[in-house]
């Protein structure tokens, strides 16, 4: 009985969801459901409007239409069935948004279609892959790394994909040449036997970069046809400045080295640091700051994505804590960062591989700190940062002064050498020639917290310009801007 009913309200949740968008759609006289959005105060384009109406329930579509419908039982009643099918409506709604699916379009109008993790959870599949990087032998030996990789940019003409993944996942005294990768669903690496255990998927990459101080490292395949496929696709990018605490989390990676798979859980911390071993010696610690998991974290998963429940890349898992006394505490570097990073890799490689980041020449120490409450009730730290030290011969030597109060800062490209470059930024994804970053300017940021100012630096490029607003003796003030120069940058 119970399955009966919920299928009959589904129906009629459908048909309710037909009558009320073939009046959105609909080229017949009177106002359509987006002309009063439009009127009630709203505006956007017609695909906000489709955006806005995701998570509602069909009686709340419904009375955006009409609003003197009456109750939710009378409507219900007052259904019929018109001349537009379901099939018809999703055919329109592919105008707008040709890569969706049908379950994307229920799932869009129908707040129960399906648990929304899981819609985050496959998008983040389409940008997952598993990675061996092999010193000697053959990929089924035991000189072979496992691990994870996500795609941040993908040229679909010719299939190649640069890919982000930690550092430790290809060294081993040395950084693998031999490093192959596979997508979701293609897992096959090849090996001793036959039929399947020797089945070769895999595509070949090469290292063209990263930190290992950060353990970020970036990989680029070669043209191959697999990665043209629409199944695959680059990850969006959050803003990993943007976490709060207790937001779902999603780990999807190559746990085992078994193959690609999905854990869920929740911020902890949206940041702290933690103290690893060196990677490139045998002795030292390292400092990183990661993001706090919950979600299951295993031997494998490392390079792989942490994903916000949207289905955006808001880290790269890159640890995890491992005591008798200790459950579930695993650790994922800051997609502002690891981004960052592959950013800055790409777009000025050095012959050796090496990141260089760009620093200003000043050290800041926090001053004061605490949590307020935002318009939507989420709290968050707020830090107040202070000049402690301005380094000599560095470009913010006579520019910024011991004891400023940092406010905001700006990134100015406008001369940059050879114009601007492109890049996968916070919020954005780069698909073959797409720029999330273009432009004459990064965009102003507030300076919050201890990490902001280091964070937005690695979008920082030889030439650009950055303005920093600071409160200094009690009065806000725009410095004069502290170019970029060959002083400035630093291996790491």
């Amino acid at each position: 009985m119970t399955t009966k009913r919920s299928n009959f309200f589904r129906r009629a949740l459908a048909l309710a969801i037909c009558l009320l968008l073939a009046g959105v759609f609909s080229a017949c006289a009177g106002e359509s459901a987006y002309d009063i959005w439009l009127r009630d105060g709203n505006s956007g384009s017609y695909s906000e409007f489709l955006d806005s109406l995701k998570g509602k329930s069909a009686y709340e579509l419904a009375l955006i239409k009409d609003p003197a419908i009456g109750s939710e039982s009378e409507w219900l009643a007052s259904l019929k069935v018109g001349d537009t099918t379901l099939e018809e409506l999703y055919e329109f709604y592919k105008t707008e948004h040709p890569d969706k699916t049908m379950d994307d379009f229920m799932s869009a109008f129908f707040k129960d279609a399906r648990d929304p993790l899981q819609d985050a959870a496959q998008t983040a599949l389409r940008s997952a892959v598993s990675l061996r990087a092999r010193f000697g032998g053959t990929f089924s030996t035991s000189n072979t790394l496992a691990g994870s990789g996500v795609i941040l940019s993908l040229d679909r003409e010719t299939g190649v994909a640069v890919i982000i993944t930690n550092y430790h996942v290809l060294y081993d005294s040395k950084v693998s040449e031999n490093i192959r990768v596979c997508p979701y669903g293609k897992e096959y690496f090849g090996g001793a036997g036959t039929g399947a255990a020797s089945l070769d998927l895999s595509v070949k990459a090469t290292f063209i970069g990263g930190s290992v101080s950060k353990d970020i490292a970036i990989l680029r395949t070669e043209a191959n046809s697999m990665f043209k496929s629409p199944e695959y696709r680059a990850a969006d990018i959050a803003d990993s400045e943007q976490i709060v605490v207790g937001e779902a989390a999603i780990a999807v990676g190559n746990p085992e080295g078994v193959g690609i798979s999905a854990t869920r859980g929740i911020v902890n911390v949206d940041s702290e640091y933690i103290s690893m071993k060196k990677i490139d010696t045998n002795s030292g610690s390292v400092s990183h700051r990661v993001i706090r998991i919950d979600a299951a974290i295993n031997s494998g998963n490392s390079g792989g994505g942490l994903y916000n429940k949207d289905g955006r890349l808001i880290g790269i898992v890159n640890a995890k804590a491992v005591d008798e006394q200790i459950d579930n505490i695993g650790y994922a570097i800051p997609s502002n960062v690891a981004v960052g990073i592959a950013n800055s890799v790409v777009d000025e490689v050095k012959e050796d591989g090496k990141f260089v980041k760009y620093l200003i020449g000043i050290t800041t120490q926090i001053t004061g700190s605490r949590a307020v409450l935002d318009e939507r009730g989420v709290m968050r730290i707020r830090e107040e940062l202070e000049v402690s030290q301005v380094e000599p011969g560095r470009p913010s030597t006579a520019i910024a002064a011991v004891r400023d109060v940092l406010l905001s800062a700006r990134l100015d490209r406008s001369l940059r050498a050879g114009g601007t470059v492109g890049g996968i930024g916070a919020g954005g994804t780069q698909e073959e020639d797409g720029d999330a970053e273009g432009g004459d300017s990064a965009g102003e940021i507030e300076i919050t917290r201890n990490f902001t100012l280091s964070d937005y630096l690695y979008k920082a490029r030889l030439g650009d310009r950055v303005i920093l607003t600071v409160r200094r003796n009690g009065t806000e003030m725009t410095l004069n801007p502290i170019t970029i120069s060959s002083r400035s940058w630093t291996e790491i």
